[in-house]
């Protein structure tokens, strides 16, 4: 039900100093208006909502705060502040029930309608400039305007933020203040910002920046936010011309369009994000992102895409227009009158477009075209019905076309086809029969013969002969080598008097200048070399850093890959002999075999990681191999005819004696340890199966040491020859010392044999003097008796 209240005062029914004209509220100012004059009050603190609960059809309590729905009267229990959301117009019934003496204005509001005051709100009364509430609660009502002032301005309590209607009398004009400025003014049904820059900014941030710009317009979050400088600036949309600090005369229509742009001046961009990175100046971007990742002044960009190539392009200082696609015109398109049958539409030096007729261009008959002087022309028919289409150039057929074949017209049958391609081959000669395609190949030639170049700048400064370059910058420098083949980009790019060389791939022998009879096949494969002989790498890189190095071979993926002098080299693998730089005579085969050691000579390595550590050394397998054979047993040369100091120095059976058979296990991680062996090359489930096999044998350093307390120069140990060298054991030389023992064994056996023999003797002469001397006693015995 409606709202019922009844405001008692004292009874006296007097309006004489009460609340008899009006109660208002207007935003978050409560106006009280009484016979004493107007005092208003701030109450934007008190507003607050949260937990509203409905406490009759017309009223509601958000948190601690009671509402009036329909009254607009609002009040915060807590704080015992009154709240009008509305005004309270005077009103007669009202007027006349709110009464007040001098010990304040009694006041009781029935919200029911029950003219009960209980469960109702607080007691209101006024003393002077404050209302008070029966619970102790008061507002404090200021004077009227606020900060103070006239009662047609609104402003803030230091006077320099404002809202005033009417500075001057009946000028019907409302202007803002901020900070001490004017802004704004409200003129009839016109806005106009207050400053004499011109500039005008509606949105958040937009324009924010505001030091010494004129002229400028930005509408929309952010737009023109950077601008300090720049003028006659127009922006609308959110971040439009965000990041202009300086630049002038922009207009940007649309969400962040030309966003980057700082200091680019007469650009127009139309569209989402349109020219958003561009920082030039003199674009034209129109379209959805159209030209957004164009950086460069003067661009026209017709497009709906950030494509680099858009349905319209245009350059605007050279005066050029693009469509990327078809162009369809109807009705619309006018020439120039003069139009005729054989005519064609030319234009002079001004562009001014006119109706010539075609046949003879610089004069002629209408079988050729030439210039004017007569000694360029293409000719049709030079004699009737022969069927050629001939080409003159500086007076000089250099071109016919007959049937299906481009013939050069020349005694040298040379062909010429690039730019600048043979441009110097004056002197042709006859039966050159030189073939040049692509820009200056054979650009500098002057002489030579049957040379083939197909690739810019190929064969560029040749001047020798039998020489075939196909690929860019292909024995660009070659000027007397001859016979050689380079197919490639920048193979044999540095040659200049090598012969017989094959290079094929990229960079193929780049850098050979004098070197010959080289093959190099694979990108890379010789490329230090320079006057290097007769070596052959087949691979990726290899013979990469061979410089000089003579008669090596070289197949696989870096194999000798880090030769320099070394020579006479054959490496077989991927990283074969990868390591030497100058040693010679060495073999590898397998995966990185031989792949440590820089300096050793006439050693081998066969099988994947086998590792070689000095000179003179032949190495089978890795060390994770468990087995080495084959049907037949090795042979040493041992021919009479080759050796000489011939002795039995051979120490036997002490020799023997003083070694010390043992088992062991290979401890292979130590083994590659020593070796440098990286990870990356080791096989670890085999060297783990290798690790676990109880191996018999002598421990190396025991023998030396055993045979060098003998004064026994054994042949039988290894000893290392470096400090990469390990100790090893030849077992099949001891086979020597165990024979020289087993003689001396059988010396003694010998003659301690036949001292047993002579022991054995002497035994039976014994035995038999026993015999007889018992036979004596049996004598002496039948005497006596």
């Amino acid at each position: 039900t409606a709202l019922q209240t009844h405001i008692a005062g004292d009874g006296d029914l007097s309006s004489t100093n009460e609340l008899n004209n009006s109660l208002s509220l207007s935003g978050n100012t409560l106006s009280v208006t009484d016979a004493g004059g107007s005092k208003t009050a701030d109450l934007s603190v008190f507003n607050q909502s949260a937990q509203t609960t409905a406490l009759g059809s017309r009223i509601t309590a958000d948190s601690n705060r009671l509402n009036g729905v329909a009254s607009g009267i609002n009040t915060r229990i807590v704080n015992d502040s009154l709240r009008l959301n509305g005004a309270i117009a005077s009103n007669a019934a009202l007027s006349t029930r709110i009464t007040n003496d001098s010990s304040a204005l009694k006041t009781l509001i029935a919200a029911d309608g029950d003219l009960s005051a209980t469960n109702e709100i607080q007691v209101l009364s006024i003393s002077n400039d404050t209302i008070f509430l029966s619970n102790g609660g008061f507002v404090k009502l200021p004077a009227s305007g606020g900060g103070g002032g006239s009662s047609n301005e609104i402003k803030d309590a230091d006077n320099d933020t404002k809202i005033q209607v009417e500075e001057s009398t009946d000028e019907d004009i409302i202007r803002f203040d901020l900070g001490g400025v004017e802004r704004w003014a409200m003129i009839g049904q016109t806005i106009v910002p207050g400053n004499n820059s011109f500039n005008t900014a509606i949105g958040k941030d937009a324009h924010s920046a505001m030091f010494f710009g004129r002229w400028n317009s930005a509408f929309g979050y952010e737009s023109m936010k950077s601008n300090t400088d720049g003028e006659g600036n127009s922006a609308f949309g959110f971040s439009s011309l965000k990041s202009t600090t300086t630049g002038d005369k922009n207009v940007g229509l649309g969400y962040a369009t030309l966003f980057s742009l700082t200091t680019g001046n007469n650009n127009t961009a139309l569209g989402y994000s349109a020219g958003a990175t561009n920082n030039g100046s003199g674009g034209v971007f129109i379209g959805y992102s159209a030209g957004s990742a164009e950086t460069g002044s003067n661009k026209l960009y017709i497009e709906n895409s950030a494509t680099t190539t858009p349905l319209i392009y245009g350059e605007f200082d050279n005066d050029s227009l693009r469509f990327n696609g078809s162009v369809s015109i109807k009705d619309g398109l006018s020439l120039p009158t003069g139009a005729g049958a054989g005519k064609v539409l030319t234009s002079d030096a001004s562009g001014n477009a006119t109706w010539q007729t075609a046949a003879g261009g610089g004069g002629g008959s209408s079988n050729e075209i030439k210039d004017a002087d007569n000694d360029t022309k293409i000719q049709v028919e030079e004699s009737a019905d022969e069927d050629v289409i001939r080409f003159d150039i500086g007076g000089t057929e250099k071109w016919v076309i007959q049937k299906n074949r481009l013939e050069p017209s020349n005694t040298g049958w040379n062909i010429f086809i690039g730019e600048e391609a043979g441009n110097s081959m004056t002197n042709l000669g006859s039966n050159s029969a030189n073939t040049a395609v692509g820009r200056r190949a054979m650009y500098q030639a002057t002489g030579g013969y049957n040379n083939t170049a197909l690739g810019s700048t190929a064969l560029m400064k040749n001047g020798s002969w039998y020489n075939v370059a196909i690929g860019s910058a292909a024995l660009e420098n070659n000027s007397s080598g001859q016979q050689n083949t380079a197919v490639g980009s920048s193979a044999m790019r540095l040659n200049i008097s090598g012969n017989f060389n094959v290079a094929v791939g990229r960079n193929a022998l780049y850098s050979n200048t004098t070197g010959g009879s080289n093959v190099a096949v694979g990108s890379q494969s010789l490329y230090n070399s320079s006057g290097a002989h007769r070596n052959t790498a087949v691979g990726l890189s290899a013979l990469n850093k061979t410089t000089t190095g003579n008669n090596n071979s070289a197949l696989g993926y870096v194999a000798l890959f880090n030769n320099s002098t070394g020579y006479d080299n054959s490496a077989l693998g991927r990283g074969a002999l990868y390591a030497n730089t100058t040693g010679y005579s060495n073999t590898a085969v397998g995966y990185y075999a031989f792949g440590s050691g820089s300096s050793y000579s006439n050693s081998s390595a066969f099988g994947n990681g086998t590792v070689i550590s000095s000179s003179n050394q032949v190495r089978l397998g890795n060390s994770s191999v468990s087995s080495i054979g084959g049907y037949t047993n090795w042979t040493n040369v041992s021919d009479a005819r080759f050796k000489k100091n011939v002795q039995e120095k051979v120490v036997g059976l002490d020799f023997v004696l003083a070694l010390r058979p043992v088992t062991y296990n290979l401890d292979m991680s130590a083994i590659a340890e020593f070796h440098n062996t990286p990870d990356s090359l080791r096989l670890f489930e085999a060297e783990a199966e290798k690790e676990r096999i109880i191996q018999t044998g002598f421990i190396a350093q025991e023998v030396e040491a055993s045979a060098k307390k003998l004064g026994y120069d054994f042949s039988g140990v290894d000893a290392p020859k470096n400090e990469n060298d390990n100790y090893g054991l030849r077992y099949s030389e001891f086979v020597v010392p165990i024979v020289k023992a087993m003689q001396e064994q059988q010396a003694i056996i010998e003659a301690q044999n036949k001292e047993i023999e002579k022991l054995k003797s002497q035994n039976s002469e014994i035995d038999l003097l026993k015999s007889q001397y018992q036979e004596l006693l049996k004598r002496l015995d039948s005497m006596g008796n």
